[in-house]
């Protein structure tokens, strides 16, 4: 069994090689299209500070206040950048770092990047970047989640919120 998300605009060339490479005649698949989210909510969210502080007092003040996770809240960028705008997401953000780059963030914070996305933050390309592991950045609104969803379902199903870490990620010793 093998299971994707891919964009629908990818959907026939991906079926089309399915069906190239499969032993049968006809291999047997199932397409399941997710519904595009109703509303303005997106992905996440932008927001400005109160007063601006610099990226590495940022960092720090996640790593306090977010579930801990191994490794940590790490940073891409120069630690005495001032920081007035911050955009959030609870994935990895690699999609979406342009996206932030466009709404004027100064630092993206998300569940992780690839190192490529690293690099060019690096550089100074775009937003600085803060990795706070996709557990991390997804927990905290879990129980605003759970408790709209008790209500809009009214008890069809039981609905409860782990705090069991699943990010896999581990450090050594």
């Amino acid at each position: 069994r093998v299971e994707m998300v891919l964009p629908r605009d990818r959907r026939a060339a991906v079926l089309a090689a399915l069906v190239a490479a499969h032993p049968y005649e006809e291999p047997p698949y199932y397409v399941c299209v997710l519904a595009e989210p109703s509303g303005s909510t997106g992905h996440g969210r932008v927001g400005e500070l109160p007063e601006p502080v610099p990226l590495a007092a940022l960092a720090a003040r996640l790593a306090e206040r977010l579930p801990a996770v191994p490794p940590g809240v790490r940073m891409v960028g120069d630690p005495a950048r001032l920081v007035r705008s911050v955009a959030l997401h609870g994935g990895t953000g690699d999609d979406l770092r342009s996206e932030a780059a466009r709404a004027g963030a100064d630092v993206f914070v998300a569940g992780g990047f690839a190192p490529g996305a690293a690099l060019a933050a690096r550089e100074g390309e775009g937003p600085a970047l803060v990795d706070a592991g996709t557990w991390a950045v997804v927990r905290p609104w879990l129980g605003a989640a759970a408790a709209r969803l008790k209500r809009d379902l009214a008890g069809a199903v039981s609905v409860r919120v782990s705090d069991l870490v699943t990010d896999p990620w581990t450090v050594p010793g």
